[in-house]
Formats: structure tokens, sequence, C-alpha cells
């Protein structure tokens, strides 16, 4: 036990750095799972320990804005449960979310310590990255084998499509039951990390190539339309921002000739039996969107959309009750179901006041990060970017119930805070 006492910060770091590249891989590994909240109390309460050895009577925790924007949100959750048309439903996914804002302060606490978010980003990317080498593994190599060369998919619990065929199982297969849209968005906003850091840091390539082809892999069988979508908005905006300190036509002939590479790439990619599902997918939400007649929508998450933005117009400013949404629509589509919008699902469970205490999160970085620009680095790119791609794949999921939000949004205010304290 003294030995451990004396171990240097260092080491104390690197472990908590470990734990938290395994918490990233359990939530997307287990997210569904009856372990995952176990894990996560476990993983934490480590952490907790670790802080406790490393600063001993130095040990002072504090609330912070990140604390203080966060607790806004949870107590009107809890507040919803008042007039809610379920008010079980809300308080358990507010007493949800409160437990995952706890965990997550703990290591907001550790991380806002440290020098630079640099160690808290590698640690989501890398626990992006073990997540989808997993992944890979336990949809069987064969089958991801398979889906590359006749087209098909990967879906949630481990099973894949291809050939016709549904339920193929895989390796691990009635052992964990994934989500494959969250497990997904993960490997994506980590392959996004994995790119800027080859881009921007060009430090230990090789080895972040071991890691980032994977992600790209598990992407590309998903078959999910957001998953693409974040890599490929990603890598353009990291370009984008790598060219802000040439001259305009220098700029405006590369966005040209990116421009035209994207459209050949989506060409290409549209003919690869792999890609060709979620192609096909995105035809039918701009047929969907774009139909001016009085047809029944063929994409289902357009209806959800449809029947609740017909109820948030009934009850505009607080809502129906958080995570009440199953309700409206199990009336409406005969089963219990939620929106899969982020935006539809807040506006429609907390209402329009719920909604901005939720986004404010994400306002309140972007504004520090104006107001202190000019003491910027890397860092604030890759968190502006992480921003923007939020704020975009929030059209197609739902966020605010993920427990790695409640980690990105910490990596935002810890490089706000850096900022503000170079001032």
């Amino acid at each position: 036990m003294l030995k451990l006492l004396n171990l240097s910060e260092t080491l104390y770091d690197r472990i908590i750095w470990i734990f938290t590249v395994m918490l990233v891989a359990i939530i997307g590994l287990f997210d569904g799972h009856e372990l995952m909240q176990i894990l996560m109390y476990g993983i934490t309460g480590c952490v907790f320990f670790l802080i406790l050895l490393k600063e001993r009577s130095q040990f002072r925790p504090r609330i912070c804005k990140y604390h203080i924007f966060i607790a806004f949100f949870i107590g009107f959750c809890y507040l919803s449960s008042l007039w809610g048309w379920d008010s079980d439903s809300a308080s358990i996914t507010s007493g949800y979310i409160l437990r995952i804002f706890i965990c997550m302060s703990v290591f907001y606490y550790h991380y806002e310590k440290l020098e630079s978010i640099e160690p808290l980003l590698s640690a989501i990317k890398w626990g992006g990255y073990i997540l989808a080498i997993v992944s890979l593994i336990g949809y069987d190599p064969r089958n991801i084998l398979e889906i590359l060369l006749r087209g098909g998919r990967v879906y949630n619990g481990f099973t894949c499509q291809y050939g016709g065929v549904y339920d193929i199982p895989g390796l691990f297969y009635g052992i964990f039951n994934p989500n494959i849209n969250y497990l997904g968005m993960q490997i994506a906003l980590a392959a996004v990390a994995g790119i800027f850091d080859i881009v921007y840091r060009k430090k230990n390539i090789l080895i972040e190539l071991l890691g980032l082809l994977p992600a790209l892999l598990l992407v590309a069988v998903s078959g999910g339309k957001m998953n693409f979508l974040i890599v490929i908005l990603g890598a353009g905006l990291i370009l984008l921002f790598k060219t802000k300190h040439t001259s305009a036509k220098i700029t405006i002939k590369r966005w040209l000739l990116l421009f035209a590479f994207f459209c050949m790439a989506v060409l290409v990619l549209s003919f690869i039996p792999t890609f060709r599902m979620t192609f096909e997918r995105f035809v039918t939400i701009a047929q969907d969107l774009m139909n001016t007649s009085n047809k029944m929508p063929t994409d289902e998450r357009i209806i959800m959309i449809q029947v609740s933005m017909e109820q948030f117009k009934k009850t505009p400013l607080a809502g129906i009750g958080i995570d009440n949404s199953w309700i409206l629509l199990e009336q409406a589509m005969g089963r219990s179901t939620y929106t899969h919008c982020n935006y539809m699902e807040l506006l429609l469970g907390v209402g329009i006041l719920g909604t901005l205490l939720f986004y404010i999160w994400w306002l309140y970085p972007v504004y520090q990060f104006w107001k202190y620009r000019k003491q910027g680095d890397n860092n604030l790119i890759i968190c502006i970017i992480w921003i923007l791609i939020s704020l975009v794949i929030d059209v197609a999921i739902v966020t605010y119930s993920i427990r790695t939000t409640y980690l990105y949004i910490a990596l935002l205010f810890i490089e706000a805070k850096k900022l503000r304290d170079l001032n």
C-alpha cells in the first residue's frame, strides 16, 4: 500500500487514461446491457480512488460552469415529471442522466487539472478505436468480408445482413447487444479525431493508422448514413481549417478541388456493394423530404417527426415530460418507440425551455472559443469541429441520454477554461 501511495503523478495519470479508454469502449459495447451501470460505477470508483491517492490532502472538488449548466438541465427534467404524461418515465430518465453526470464529473475533475485536453481527446479516440476492433471481431471477420463483397450491413446485437438473408449471427451474438447507431457514432467521431491528429499533429502516423483503418471499416459496413456523414463532414472541416492561413485565392482553388474529389468519391462509392445500402437510405430520405404530395412518407422517422411536431405545437414551452415521446408515438404508430432526433425528442419532452438548457452546453464553449480565439491552438480547432458535427448528428440520433455526450461536453468546457486561463 505504501508503494502505491508513492507512485508518481505521471503514472497515476496514465492509469486513469487507461480507465478512460476502457470506459469509452465499454459504453459502446455494453450499451443496453444490464452490466453497463455496474461497469461504469466500477471504473468511476477506481478513477476516484486514484485521484484521492494522487492528490491526498490537496483534493478540493469545486463547482464549475460544467456542473452548473448540466445541473439546470437535469433539474428541469425532474420538474417535467410534474406535468409529464408519464411522471415515472420522466423521473427515471432524470435519475439516469443524473447518475451519468456524477460519474463524468469525476473525469472532468481529473482532466481539468492537466495542462491540455489532449490526454482526454486521445482517450476518447482510442476508446473508439478499440471499440471498432472488438466490433469487427464480434461481427465475425467472415461476415464482414461478405458485406464488403456482396453488400449489406451490420445490425444491433452482432447480427449481419447480406445476400438477402437477415440476422446472420456473429461471434459475439447473444453475449453483447450494442446499438449499432450509437456504436457507429462513437467510432466515427474517433475516426475524425484520428484524421485530425494525422493532418495536424503528424505524430506516430503508423500507430494512428492501426486504429483508424478498423474504425473506417466499421463505419463502412455499418450502413449508417449518419456515421458516414460524420466522417465526410469531419474530414472536410479539418481540411477547411487547415487552409485558414492561406490566401483566399488558394483556399477557393483547394475547395473546388476538394468538392470535385468529393463528388467523384461519392460516385465511385455508390457502385461499391458495401456503400450501396447507405446511399439508398440517403435517397429515400431525400425523396421524403421533397415530397410535396399528400402521400405518406416511406421513411418511418419522417412520420415520427411529423407526429411529434403536431404535439409540440400544443405544448411548446415545457413539453409533455422528458422521455415521454414513446406514449405519443405508441398512440400514433401502434408501437412504443422514440423520435430518433435529439432536437425533436427534447422539444417534445421538455419544450423550448428544456431544449435551450441543453444546447447552451454547446453554445457557451463556442462563445468562449470566439472570445479567446487568439490564444487558441489545434485543440480549439478539433473542439469547434466536434461541436459542428454534434449539432448535425443530433438530427438523427438522440444524444441527451448517451453517456459519452457528457464526456464530450467535459472536453469542450475544459478547453474553454484553458483558453480563459491563458488570457
